[in-house]
């Protein structure tokens, strides 16, 4: 378990030193009339009477120098895809997320199997070194019936597009999530004569990412989630120790929000 610490702690570290991205050749552009213009810069034939751009529509216009209050780049490394909306390829990001957690659980006296429900909430600090693999580190809280565990994890994830040059708002997207959880302190039966404990942490998922127009992602996958756990107690009045060894094992549709 601290080797794991060890390896998400250096992870965060290169993540929080990595370089900043290039901007883009988009303009923001201020009008005298109150208005904003957002759009990419084109080359013009009079560059000291105005300005042409190119809307996110593929309309292009022409602004008189005498009608523009100002021109501003953003700062941030946004690509704008359309229509306004925009997606960060590269740098950092950090993404919150809700997730459902449903399973089937067997009972510890007879081979009744019912339905398990759960829900849980994760946060996720990254950097993105292309449109198509970046990696993070996470945190979160994991609720089940009878037990709370609360994982620590890397994150790798990415996007996979059909069409380069034709960049759609929606896009296809894929998760890995590796870690291993710590029980919270909190289950249905932790006392003097039973105790819990975490392990492993494992979520593979698939996905779609849709681009918005102000600069948030939303994220939509399904996947399945492994997390272990272990179950101490004493059993009879003898006093025996007994240990249950239980993979939670559960389908996850997740719902984020990506910054």
């Amino acid at each position: 378990m601290k080797k794991i610490f060890l390896l998400l702690f250096f992870a965060f570290s290169a993540i929080m030193v990595y370089g900043q991205e290039n901007p883009q050749n988009y303009r923001i552009i201020y009008l005298k009339d109150g208005s904003v213009v957002k759009g990419y810069l084109l080359k013009e034939d009079t560059p000291t009477d105005g300005v042409r751009i190119k809307m996110f529509n593929g309309k292009e216009l022409y602004f008189s120098s005498r009608h523009i209050k100002r021109i501003k780049k953003p700062k941030s490394g946004l690509k704008y895809i359309g229509e306004g909306r925009s997606i960060k390829p590269r740098g950092r990001y950090w993404s919150l997320h809700l997730n459902s957690l449903t399973g089937i659980a067997a009972s510890r006296w007879d081979d009744n199997r019912d339905k398990r429900w759960g829900a849980g909430v994760h946060f996720v600090l990254g950097y993105k070194y292309s449109e198509h693999f970046a990696l993070g580190v996470g945190a979160g809280l994991d609720t089940y019936s009878d037990n709370f565990l609360i994982p620590f994890f890397a994150d790798v994830r990415g996007v996979v597009r059909y069409r380069k040059s034709h960049p759609s708002p929606v896009d296809f997207t894929y998760n890995m999530a590796l870690g291993y959880s710590i029980h919270s302190g909190i289950a249905s039966d932790n006392n003097d004569f039973s105790h819990w404990r975490g392990g492993m942490m494992l979520y593979p998922a698939v996905g779609i990412r849709v681009a918005r127009i102000k600069q948030t992602n939303i994220l939509l996958d399904v996947g399945y989630k492994f997390q272990y756990s272990e179950h101490e107690f004493q059993w009879g009045w003898w006093g025996t120790t007994n240990i249950d060894r239980i993979w939670y094992k559960s389908f996850v549709l997740r719902l984020g929000w990506e910054f």
